[in-house]
């Protein structure tokens, strides 16, 4: 099941401390009101500067029709990490239950997939806004009618585009239409309350005639003051014109709050509150990297290029029918030149062409084509296991918004000439299914081909792709053959080989298997133990404090003014309240078990069932708080329990395979990597793969602490473990993900115990449950591995010593080391 990744939470927690403080400072805006304080009505600002802990940090103003200040701030999310899932999770942070948001998209295909993704109540998109909403939300398109007891009992979601700012803009003219569908908003025409009405709400548009307003949907958007999503606001800001342009047009809505999602946003025109970077995704497992280009000389054909892709495709198919625990049908996209209907004979590579060779490759079901001509594709679920299509071929059909993870390979036989086609195209392969590592290289990378004379450039090209959609910090991943891209190291010669490392093992009677969450820890987790949470928690517990205001005029505004108001026959559902907490509880008839429990003794305490309906979503985060509690702690005991009686050992007997090196590896470098020098002037000597780059390491406190090692000559050799790096080193703890340490080493003279060292070093901002985990788990396995002795490798025994070492404390430790160095090297000369 889709979950919340872990950089969204911290996102979203930034976004909610954010949000409360917006509150308070509007509450002090509204109690000094009348004295006149100058600045005191621009809370916004004002909860910038707070927020950012900088009283001069700089702040974008938003301002509606009368000059009163909009709070708008940015996500920086990077393509495909999940923007549209943010701001539903957003909304519902804010307590916004009944009301109207404007939903504001840029083209065409983002447009059709966030409706259908607003409109799947299977997604978690869509469950965020029911929890939000008490499972009443209503999604619109422009035409659609819509009444004020709509906006009053139901969270409204009305998507719009955003394509054009001209005045004579089709979507701008219906939003301003005058029209019968919105009568319930307006006193009568000839009602002489008109101009009372018009004088509390100021920012209404007037008919030019009759003085009375417009009963528009542009008027209704007004008076209901929204919650705007800008999604994907960058491409709207690439101009200053432009950008003006737009944020007039939203201002003009007189939303209560805008919020931005952008890939790119342009640091000096938003408020950027979060920024995600390429390496939180990837970090997710949300990507398939590296990505592999093969490029090849346009003299070579592209047929040729075609058959190339074809067979790797073939390749991916057989390693996905490996897959047990997942469904995967690697699909390609082909860019060809040309595809209307009167070109095929320009002397352009046309689809139609490439669709006549390619059925001499596949069967005719298997192709289709995609362009504004010809949809190919229509209404088809590539994810699905009974549709055929495996090659799709387009132009420029398949842009932002198109979404498939189970593309996989990249065909571009067009004459790329700017990173432009890159851009619209890489990011169509680069999902991973299901947002989770297969462990299999072939199937947790994606691949490039294109017809180009140099490699180089177009290794430029990918990584601007990347850049311009906000996947900073990954452009090292890219493998290209034959290119400048990519370094080969290898196991140094005077090393013993194979390099055989222990790993964290699970007794299966007889035989030793690598240790899985799943059927070792989560399995057996007495999911009966855990209750509600405790009377005095719940006691504590208060109803939400909503956002959604009154249809009133300007001067009665507030942002917090709480207007979730109960309704006859509105309960809570158990199944809301149950999908809610699925992601953390497997077993629903367990989370039925435990919600059921949580209302019983909410009403035993007194709650009223209007009370209960307010409080929902506060129900969900206290009981998925408190279950995630209890079970991260029996995690932890059975994990230490089965290590004290060796049920989990960290050895080298494992019946699935042991862990060993090879002796070459492929590594994303820069174009001209430079070899790392020690600080004595040196080459590294002791590293274990060689040669040894500047770029392989990520701050000056991990290449300081590689120096230390290297001068160490009781080492044998140590390695720089490259995060979730294919074929890389990692320990298994108490939680799902694995561990990946920054440094081991192999100490010990021949005939004597070895010693195996893993080091993990962290930054004094790190210094947090993440690395008190990492830490623990160091120490778990330390005891384990010297308790039961049973590790050996190549020359004899071996004992292990973990260490977690701070930044500020790396020099500290590295004279240690070099203490050590000295220690041995001087009892090894009185012996000689």
């Amino acid at each position: 099941m889709m979950t919340l990744k872990e950089y969204q939470r911290v996102a979203l927690g930034r976004f909610e401390e954010w949000y409360v403080k917006l509150k308070e400072q509007a509450d002090v805006s509204t109690k000094l009101k009348n004295d006149n304080i100058p600045g005191m009505e621009d809370y916004p600002r004002r909860t910038w500067k707070e927020i950012m802990g900088d009283e001069d940090a700089r702040y974008v103003s938003m301002k509606n029709g009368v000059q009163k200040p909009i709070p708008n701030i940015c996500f920086k999310v990077p393509t495909g990490g999940g923007k549209t899932l943010m701001a539903a999770a957003a909304i519902r942070r804010m307590g916004y239950s009944t009301g109207l948001v404007v939903w504001m998209v840029i083209s065409n295909a983002i447009y059709k997939q966030t409706l259908l993704q607003l409109n799947d109540k299977k997604s978690l998109i869509r469950k965020e806004l029911d929890i939000a909403s008490g499972n009443a939300v209503k999604i619109l398109e422009k035409n659609d009618r819509l009444n004020r007891q709509d906006v009053e009992n139901q969270l409204c979601i009305l998507i719009l585009m955003k394509q054009s700012t001209a005045m004579n803009d089709e979507t701008f003219l219906k939003l301003h239409r005058d029209s019968g569908s919105y009568l319930s908003f307006f006193p009568p025409a000839d009602d002489p309350v008109n101009e009372k009405f018009l004088a509390m709400n100021p920012t209404l548009a007037k008919n030019r005639v009759s003085e009375i307003p417009v009963q528009s949907l542009a008027n209704v958007i007004r008076l209901s003051r929204p919650v705007v999503i800008l999604d994907e606001s960058h491409k709207t800001k690439t101009r200053p014109d432009v950008r003006d342009k737009i944020v007039s047009y939203v201002e003009d809505l007189n939303p209560r709050m805008v919020l931005e999602f952008s890939a790119t946003p342009v640091g000096e025109r938003s408020n950027i509150l979060v920024n995600v970077s390429g390496k939180d995704m990837d970090k997710e497992e949300m990507l398939k990297l590296p990505i592999k280009i093969t490029t090849k000389r346009n003299s070579v054909g592209w047929k040729n290029i075609l058959k190339d892709a074809y067979e790797k495709l073939c390749d991916l198919q057989d390693e996905a029918d490996k897959e047990e625990k997942r469904y995967i049908r690697p699909i390609m996209l082909i860019r060809v030149e040309r595809t209307g209907k009167d070109q095929r004979n320009a002397g352009y590579i046309h689809a139609d062409d490439v669709r006549e060779y390619m059925k001499t490759l596949v069967p005719e079901q298997e192709i289709a084509i995609k362009s504004h001509e010809n949809d190919g594709l229509k209404d088809s679920d590539l994810m699905s296991g009974t549709c055929p299509i495996r090659y799709i071929i387009t132009k420029s059909a398949l842009q932002e918004g198109w979404d498939c993870p189970f593309a996989y390979v990249l065909v571009i036989l067009d004459n790329l000439t700017s990173k432009t086609t890159m851009t619209q195209m890489l990011g169509r392969v680069l999902r991973q299914p299901n947002q989770k590592n297969t462990e299999n290289q072939e199937l947790d990378r994606c691949y490039v081909y294109c017809r180009m004379v140099d490699s180089g450039k177009i290794v430029g090209y990918v990584k601007s792709a990347l850049e311009d959609g906000g996947l900073n910090g990954i452009s090292g991943q890219i493998h290209t053959e034959n290119s400048r891209g990519t370094g080969r190291i290898s196991i140094r010669p005077t090393v013993n080989r194979p390099i055989c490392l222990p790993k964290v093992t699970h007794s299966n009677g007889r035989s030793w298997t690598e240790l899985d969450y799943d059927r070792h820890i989560l399995a057996e987790i007495d999911w009966n133990s855990i209750g509600a949470p405790s009377k005095k928690i719940l006691k504590d517990m208060e109803p939400s404090s909503l956002a959604q205001t009154d249809i009133v005029g300007l001067e009665n505004e507030h942002i917090s003014e709480d207007a979730d108001t109960w309704k006859d026959g509105r309960v809570v559902s158990l199944f809301d309240l149950v999908q809610g907490i699925s992601d953390e509880i497997p077993n629903p008839w367990q989370a039925a078990r435990i919600m059921s429990d949580v209302l019983r003794s909410l009403k035993r305490i007194g709650r009223t069932e209007p009370e209960i309906f307010r409080m929902r979503d506060r129900i969900i985060e206290v009981v998925r708080d408190h279950v995630n509690e209890i079970v991260a702690g029996n995690a932890e005991d059975i994990f230490r329990k089965k290590t004290k009686a060796g049920t989990i050992r960290f050895n080298l007997e494992v019946s699935d395979g042991t862990f060993c090196f090879k002796d070459t590896y492929d590594i994303p470098l820069d174009d001209k990597p430079k070899p790392q020098i020690r600080e004595d002037g040196k080459l590294m000597q002791r590293n274990l793969f060689d040669p040894m780059y500047e770029d392989q390491f990520d701050s000056d406190s991990e290449t300081q602490f590689a120096c230390y090692l290297d001068e160490t000559e009781s080492l044998k050799w140590w390695h720089r473990v490259a995060a979730r790096g294919r074929g890389e080193y990692y320990l298994r703890g108490w939680k799902r993900d694995r561990i990946f340490p920054d440094f081991i080493a192999m100490s010990g003279t021949d005939g004597e115990k070895q010693l195996f060292r893993v080091y993990e070093i962290k930054g004094t901002h790190l210094d947090n449950p993440d690395s008190a985990y990492k830490k623990d788990v160091l120490e778990v396995l330390e005891g384990s591995m010297n308790k039961y002795g049973i590790v050996s490798i190549n020359d004899g025994s071996m004992e292990g010593e973990f260490e977690m070492i701070m930044d500020r404390d790396v020099r500290q430790e590295g004279e240690k080391i070099r203490a050590e160095n000295h220690r041995r090297a001087s009892r090894k000369r009185s012996k000689t």
